[in-house]
């Protein structure tokens, strides 16, 4: 890994012994100090003179073999930095710029429950937003220095989580999943899907671009993605569900033969159905008419075992998904 600086130059070749680092190493550019970089190898160094030199503010946080995963400064406060390591739920932190020592935060779950990505909240340096890239019930959590650690899953699939981005102007929180992106502002209870017009795909990166009002995804394999970003909180844009009571599937999960019972905004149309794995591959295709009805059955053949998406398109948008098991 290197990093490199204005002129093609790699700055990173300035850090004391050439340290290794992660498959992608994290470095963040400071938000008080427009010359200052922090970069996360097994330990974090910071440059205040844009890459020139370097200096180690925290000594070896990880393990002998373990790379630093993500590396989180405050906007609240500039001394506050935290780090996580690769593949385990341990999190260090901060509020000195590491003058003095660093704490070591553990999540409160089970070993498998892997963190992908944290998030300093902007007005408290204190609060953590943390997202785990795993199945199961664990999905985004925040941690305070006062009151501990706390659940934030409610709406979210069972699939990994694994970025998060916060609005500093409205705090509305964008999380990236492996089949898309999620909000949820302050005054919702649950995460909803933010996807207009997104496929089902993997999200690894997600970034707001404050000036023109737009959030960026970066997926695996699927290049990026923008849309407007939501404005305020409890404001609604135009986003295409993820699943609706109007969309039904049963038997779910399935041998592969089900039927789609939809709403009736959705009669005397003409609709396309389409699978989609969870790499964004559309393995199955057809053409629906519930001009006569709203229950339509669909046999697929070939279609190996595992979670899919199940889409229903009109001539000019995505009208819902629906996750569905083929087993």
């Amino acid at each position: 890994f290197s990093i490199t600086g204005s002129g093609g130059t790699n700055i990173s070749a300035a850090i004391p012994g050439v340290p290794t680092g992660g498959w992608v190493t994290p470095f963040v550019l400071e938000p008080s100090c427009h010359t200052c970089i922090l970069a996360g190898y097994q330990d974090v160094y910071q440059s205040t003179d844009q890459g020139s030199t370097w200096t180690d503010i925290s000594g070896a946080l990880t393990a002998p073999t373990s790379d630093l995963l993500r590396v989180a400064t405050s906007l609240s406060d500039p001394n506050t930095v935290y780090a996580t390591e690769e593949n385990t739920e341990n999190i260090f932190y901060t509020h000195d710029m590491g003058a003095t020592s660093w704490t070591n935060i553990t999540a409160p779950y089970p070993s498998g429950n892997i963190i992908s990505d944290l998030k300093v909240d902007q007005f408290d340096p204190n609060k953590l937003w943390v997202t785990f890239g795993n199945y199961g019930s664990q999905k985004v959590a925040t941690w305070n220095l006062a009151t501990g650690w706390s659940s934030f899953n409610t709406g979210l699939p069972d699939v990994p989580v694994n970025c998060i981005a916060i609005d500093t102007s409205n705090r509305v929180k964008y999380v990236g999943t492996d089949i898309g992106v999620y909000y949820r502002d302050t005054t919702m209870s649950s995460w909803q899907p933010f996807v207009t017009g997104m496929p089902s795909v993997r999200v690894n990166d997600l970034q707001i671009n404050y000036a023109k009002g737009e959030i960026w995804a970066a997926t695996y394999g699927r290049s990026l993605w923008k849309s407007i970003k939501q404005p305020k909180p409890g404001a609604r844009v135009g986003i295409t569900p993820y699943a609706l009571d109007y969309l039904n599937v049963a038997p779910n999960p399935s041998n592969g033969t089900f039927t789609i019972t939809l709403g009736s905004s959705i009669f005397d149309k003409k609709v396309s159905v389409r699978i989609i794995n969870f790499n964004g591959q559309t393995v199955y295709e057809d053409n629906l008419d519930v001009t006569n009805g709203n229950n339509v059955q669909v046999r697929t053949t070939g279609i190996a075992l595992g979670n899919y998406i199940l889409e229903i398109n009109d001539a000019n948008t995505t009208i819902a998904r629906k996750k569905i098991t083929v087993y």
